[in-house]
Parts: structure tokens; C-alpha cells; sequence
């Protein structure tokens, strides 16, 4: 006999398929359980009141309409047990939505089934399992679970729960579908009659190590602007796709096997997939009937280190489809085993050939290098000496000498593989640029001191040779700074003639002017003027001297040298420089031959 509570319990418990009322739990933190115990505790089926849960004499539960747990005040859980069966109505009604927590967690040996309740069971006989917004993400967790014959198997609204180990199978339009950020692992999921897995909205989904095989329109499917990792699969047998990226999504596709499907990888409106990138992360996308990878929007899809079940170059690229403005970048690849990388080598190109002048930066360019992937690194030997000396796409360099010889590039693609090209850089001399000093002055029979120099934008020794005498021979001085003598009054043009070790040539002259000593204004005689001049420079700020103030000899302009120049010319005293003999002007008792030319301004 069942006592009263047990009575009504039944009456709640027992429900027609005619049903359309959903149950809705209510909110408060109740606790709900399904398990297999049979014949069940007063206290267990207490805690599992439900209006829409049927147990049955086959010790399963039965959904008849949609059963809601719900999150008012607080979250309310239902927990399924391992082994427990749950079986849902045909009419298209039937299906659990989760606003609080669901948990369930079978075992490898002891399985949690959700399946039709029809006698011959067929896709879409019932709904799905949903999760919603609120549903608690940390705590919802589907495991070792078969879901069958269901519209949707598992479907996510903006919910991420783990699903995990579970088999789901017969669908009608997905398996799995989710705009949230779920953890789908190592599930199988076949046979739908859409699609396998739809990732939407901005879902950050893992997709790792779950076989997806055998569903009509697509294993895997990316919209909107998701970007799930999708990793370690198996995706197989779909006569459509392996995997359509579409609309925005940029999922992220590595370490998978895509095989035997219409399609490997189908990429579409904007949507911008990595596909492997590494080594490591290498798929293998091979067997399609049409095309590995198929390409129609305007982006280069980066798909590198593959195995596209073939080393062959022409193999590999009559199974790329790119129908846009955009390109398929899969060099390189490699090989089964994923030990070996396969590209074409890069083409070097080193520009040139190269002209310059020494002294000057010259810039050498191997933008023009090509390589059907990427090429990561130029190395230059500049000097030709077998040492790759400069780094860069760009490089310059200078010569202090001028210079013929070769120049090479090596160039390095991403798949280690290299390519070198030389051309010839021919450095020129550069004629150097004399200078002959001056203007120069001085007085007659006084050593005059040149002062040449050069510049030679190289490293170049230089050779200085004067013509003093103007005759066009450069025989007279060599160096830069000679002295030179002359006896007679003038104006003169000297020549200073540069050589570099090259035999490069600069030239140029410079002026000299010889004036009668004492002759202090420049007029080119001896006079009481001169005298004048001198006093006037040395006591009233006059001008300099043009010609040799210090007629005696004693290293100095003072007025001495007006008086000096007063006695020879009024009183028969020795000439201007020529002090009489055995007379003795300076303090220290030696005469004074020369003093250094003056220049104008000094």
C-alpha cells in the first residue's frame, strides 16, 4: 500500500503524452535527483518531486514536456546519476532547460542514456538539453553520457559548461551548439543530419580531442565573430565540409586530422582561420573529394606546416581552391610524420651591380628576394671574406680606399631553407682637394713659411709637391709646410700639387708678396712715410704694416724701427734688415734673419 504522500506523489509523477504544461522547479536551491535505485525511497523520490519526471516500471525517467531548473532566488540543481536512463517524448516538445545547475556525470562502465521514449526512435523526436545565461558554468558538467534522437543534443546559450567524454549521436541538426565559451572534449559526435558542432557568436570555446565524424552538412562550424580553439580532433566523413569558418570567425585549428570529407576546410565571407603555423600544431588535411582548403574571401589564410596527404608540391596545390581576392599561404608543409619540413627554396636577390665613391655610404637592397613562404632572415658579406657582416632586408656600408669586388646575399625562408646571390660593387677613387694656403707676404731674402693642406673623402696618403717658380714643375718643395726665399720684390703665384696613393690629382695656387723691408705702406719705395706709417701704428691704432715693420731685426715693431728707418735714409745708418756689420741689436747679441709672414687682418 502507498501511503497518502506516495499517492499524490504518483499522481504528479504519472503523466499523459498529451501534456504540453512545462514543469518549472522553483527556484530556491532545491536539490533534485535521478538515479537507479528501484524501488526508489519515499525520501529520494520526496527530493526528486517533478511534475513532468515519470519513473517506470523499467526504472527510467521519462520527459514528457520540457522540464525547466530554474534560478529564481537561487539556483535549483538536478543531478543524474550514473547508469540512470532518461527517455523523452516524441512530439517535438520534450527537453531539459537549465537556468541553475545540471550535473551529469556517468563513468566509463556506467553510463547516464538520454534518448526517445518512441518504440523505433528516430532523429528528432525530442528537443535538447539547453543551457541558458544563468545556468551555473562551474558546476554544469555533462560527462561519459549518450545523447540521442534529439533535435539538438547539447546547446549553449551564452552558457559555458564542460561536456566532456560523452556520445552524441542521430541528431537532426547539431550535436553540439554553442555561443558560449564551453569545454567540448574527447566526445564523439555522428551522425546529425546538419551539423556536428556549431560554434556562433564570440564564442572563446575549446574544441580538443573529439571525434566528429559522419554528419551531413558540417563535422565542425564557425559563425559570427567565434574564435574557439580547436584542437586534437578527428573530424571525418562529412559528404559536405570538415570544418566552415564563416562570417567573422577566426577559430584557431591545429593538431587536428581532417579526412575523407567534400570538403577539408571550407573559409568564407570574412572569416580568417589559423590552420596550424608549426611543427607542433601541424594538421593533417587530406582525402577530400574536392578540395583540402577552399578559400573565397579577400584574406590570406595562413595555413603552414600541414601535412596535405602528399609531399608533392603540384599534388598539394591542385587541392587548393581560392576563389576571392584573397590566397591560401600553405608553404611550407610537411610530411606524415611531421619531421620534415617541404618548400621551395627562396630566390636570393642581391640587386646591384653597385657604384660608389669612397668615403661614401653606399646601400645595397634584397627587397626583390622572393620565397613562396616567408623569408625571416638576410645576412650580407660585404667584403666577400666568407663573413655574413650586416643583418637586414636594407644595409649600408662605406669604403675608405677604392674597391672592386663581390658582394653576397643569403637569404633564410621559415622553412629553414636558404638561397645566396652576388653582384659586383665597384667603390671609385675621389680626387683630393689641395689647398695652397695663404695669401702669403713677406720681405725680400726672408724666409716665408707655406702652410698646404688636403682633404681625401678616403683613407689615402697624400704626396704634397710646390711650384715656387712658376714654371709648371713641381720640383721646387715638398710637404706641407715648406719655406721659401725670395730676392726680389713681387708679386708671385705658387702652386701646391696633391697626389693620393691612387694617383688622384687636386691642385691649387695661392699668392705671394715680396715687399722692399721697411717699406710700411706698400708703395714700393723707402721713405720718411714709412717711418710715419710705423709710428702711426704703433702709438695711434693705424693700420698693419704691409711690408717689414721690424727692420731691426729684434723681433719686435717699435718705434726703434721709424728711428731705424730715419737714420738710414738721413743719416747714411745701414739699410732696412741689414744691420751694419759686427753691430749687435738684440739683447741676447744675435742678429735676426727672418720673421714669419704676415697675412692681411693679422
Amino acid at each position: 500500500m502507498l501511503r497518502p504522500i506516495e499517492m499524490l506523489l504518483a499522481v504528479f509523477l504519472t503523466l499523459s503524452p498529451g501534456l504540453s504544461d512545462a514543469w518549472v522547479s522553483p527556484g530556491t536551491g532545491q536539490l533534485y535527483t535521478m538515479d537507479t535505485s528501484f524501488p526508489k525511497p519515499p525520501t529520494d523520490i520526496t527530493r526528486a518531486t517533478s511534475a513532468v519526471l515519470w519513473e517506470t516500471s523499467n526504472n527510467c525517467y521519462v520527459v514528457m514536456d520540457t522540464l525547466i531548473i530554474s534560478y529564481w532566488k537561487l539556483p535549483d540543481t538536478l543531478i543524474v546519476a550514473p547508469g540512470t536512463v532518461v527517455k523523452f517524448e516524441p512530439g517535438f516538445s520534450a527537453k531539459i532547460e537549465v537556468e541553475g545547475v545540471f550535473s551529469a556525470q556517468g563513468t566509463e562502465t556506467d553510463t547516464i542514456v538520454f534518448t526517445s521514449n518512441a518504440v523505433v526512435p528516430d532523429t528528432n523526436d525530442w528537443k535538447e538539453i539547453r543551457f541558458r545565461p544563468t545556468s551555473i558554468d562551474s558546476l554544469c558538467v555533462v560527462s561519459y553520457c549518450l545523447v540521442e534522437y534529439g533535435r539538438l543534443g547539447i546547446i549553449c546559450n551564452q552558457a559555458s559548461p564542460t561536456i566532456s567524454h560523452n556520445r552524441i549521436v542521430n541528431t537532426g541538426s547539431y550535436g553540439i551548439v554553442f555561443d558560449g565559451s564551453p569545454m567540448v572534449c574527447y566526445n564523439l559526435v555522428e551522425n546529425s543530419g546538419g551539423r556536428g558542432i556549431g560554434c556562433g557568436g564570440a564564442s572563446r570555446a575549446v574544441v580538443a580531442g573529439n571525434v566528429v565524424r559522419n554528419n551531413y552538412w558540417r563535422n565542425i562550424r564557425c559563425t559570427d565573430s567565434a574564435s574557439p580553439l580547436i584542437v586534437g580532433n578527428e573530424i571525418s566523413g562529412s559528404p559536405h565540409i570538415g570544418i566552415r569558418c564563416a562570417d567573422l570567425s577566426s577559430p584557431t585549428i591545429i593538431g587536428n586530422t581532417i579526412v575523407d570529407n567534400g570538403w577539408g576546410i571550407v573559409v568564407e565571407d570574412s572569416a580568417s582561420p589559423l590552420i596550424g603555423g608549426s611543427l607542433s600544431d601541424a594538421n593533417d588535411i587530406y582525402g577530400s573529394d574536392f578540395a583540402e582548403l577552399d578559400n573565397s574571401t579577400p584574406n590570406r589564410i595562413m595555413a603552414e606546416y600541414n601535412y596535405w596527404g602528399s609531399v608533392d608540391r603540384d599534388s598539394i596545390e591542385s587541392k587548393m581552391r581560392n576563389w576571392g581576392s584573397g590566397s591560401i599561404d600553405y608553404v611550407p608543409w610537411t610530411n606524415a610524420s611531421h619531421d620534415t619540413v617541404y618548400s621551395d627554396p627562396p630566390v636570393a636577390n642581391a640587386g646591384g651591380p653597385y657604384c660608389g665613391e669612397e668615403g661614401s655610404w653606399m646601400s645595397f637592397d634584397g627587397s626583390n628576394s622572393s620565397d613562396d613562404g616567408r623569408i625571416v632572415l638576410y645576412e650580407w658579406d660585404i667584403d666577400g671574406d666568407g663573413d655574413y657582416d650586416s643583418v637586414g632586408v636594407d644595409v649600408s656600408h662605406t669604403w675608405g680606399d677604392d674597391y672592386v669586388g663581390v658582394i653576397v646575399l643569403r637569404v633564410t625562408d621559415d622553412g629553414a631553407l636558404s638561397d645566396t646571390d652576388t653582384t659586383m660593387v665597384t667603390v671609385q677613387n675621389v680626387l683630393p682637394s689641395a689647398d695652397a694656403g695663404g695669401p702669403y707676404r713677406g720681405g725680400i731674402d726672408q724666409a716665408i713659411q707655406l702652410s698646404g693642406s688636403a682633404t681625401d673623402p678616403g683613407m689615402d696618403s697624400i704626396v704634397f709637391e710646390w711650384d715656387l717658380d712658376g714654371d709648371g714643375e713641381y720640383d721646387d718643395a715638398t710637404g706641407q709646410g715648406p719655406t721659401h726665399i725670395w730676392s726680389v720684390s713681387g708679386v708671385y703665384t705658387i702652386y701646391l700639387r696633391v697626389t693620393d696613393d691612387d694617383g688622384g690629382i687636386g691642385a691649387d695656387s695661392a699668392p705671394v708678396t715680396i715687399s722692399l723691408c721697411g717699406d710700411c705702406n706698400g708703395d714700393g719705395r723707402l721713405t720718411v712715410a714709412d717711418a710715419t706709417y710705423l709710428v702711426a701704428f704703433i702709438y695711434r691704432g693705424g693700420p698693419t704694416p704691409l711690408g717689414q715693420g721690424d727692420v731691426n731685426l729684434d723681433g719686435r715693431m717699435t718705434v726703434a724701427d721709424a728711428t731705424y728707418i730715419v737714420a738710414h735714409l738721413y743719416r747714411g745708418g745701414p739699410p732696412p734688415c741689414e744691420p751694419a756689420a759686427g753691430s749687435s741689436p738684440h739683447s741676447d747679441g744675435q742678429k735676426r734673419v727672418a720673421v714669419p709672414a704676415s697675412k692681411p687682418g693679422e
